[in-house]
């Protein structure tokens, strides 16, 4: 297997004294000013074995600006690659927000468009929000539906707080949620995807603590708030020249 080196000694041969003397110079390398040029090669070699991947057809002044030499054939920038916005898979998923709002975004393929839509009797594509574990049975069963349009790719879904889902569906305290989009055309419904199941985070119940009094309030205290004129009732202040005069 050729070591770098080895790779780089065919095209270094190549080159004239006072070229590599220019390379070398190009790749920081001090070079003697009266050592011979296979010697030259040698230091090279030693010195740049990144020589592999950098190879100029012509080394000519050496740019002040850019630190590469006039000439160098350089390797072109890779172009930045965009990446799409949709893979053409239809799938849909949720993040919950918090317990009142969850995003869900999907995406509808081209093969599921076109047998779809064009059947007759196509209504559209909605959202359909389930509950899992039903009290009455083991059925899913759905809390609301939301219709969305054949352009739309993400919602908002507003979950109404205590519990109200639940209470809809008769469901269990902790059963999860999910979204599934569908579509409906000549009287049947289709699930294109659904999203995994999900529960919504607790809601922070406030518990009702009493006020300290202001007498107590060690932080009143300190801040010394009391040293301050306080207005009450009707008073008014007004200035006159350099003195405060309070009228009731």
């Amino acid at each position: 297997m050729l070591s770098r080196a080895d790779s780089n000694l065919p095209y270094l041969e190549k080159l004239s004294a006072p070229e590599l003397r220019n390379l070398a110079d190009a790749f920081g390398i001090e070079i003697p000013r009266n050592l011979e040029r296979p010697f030259i090669i040698e230091e090279i070699l030693d010195n740049a074995p990144c020589l592999t991947f950098f190879q100029p057809e012509t080394v000519e002044n050496r740019s002040a600006d850019t630190g590469f030499t006039d000439g160098e054939n350089i390797p072109p920038v890779p172009e930045p690659v965009e990446l799409p916005r949709q893979y053409n898979i239809t799938r849909i998923n949720a993040i919950v927000r918090d317990p009142l709002w969850v995003f869900v975004f999907w995406e509808i393929s081209d093969a599921d468009r076109k047998t779809h839509e064009k059947q007759p009797g196509f209504r559209g594509y909605f959202l359909r929000v389930s509950l899992d574990k039903c009290k009455k049975g083991n059925a899913a069963s759905t809390v609301f539906t939301i219709p969305v349009s054949g352009g739309d790719t993400e919602w908002y879904i507003n979950f109404p707080p205590g519990g109200r889902c639940r209470e809809i569906c008769n469901a269990e305290a902790e059963a999860p949620f999910n979204v599934a989009l569908c579509c409906v055309h000549s009287g049947s419904e289709t699930v294109l995807a659904s999203t995994l199941p999900f529960r919504l985070p607790r809601a922070l119940e406030i518990s009702e603590r009493r006020v300290p009094a202001r007498d107590e309030n060690t932080l009143l205290q300190l801040s010394g708030i009391d040293d301050l004129p306080v207005l009450r009732n009707r008073e008014h202040i007004a200035h006159k020249g350099d003195c405060f005069c309070n009228f009731k």
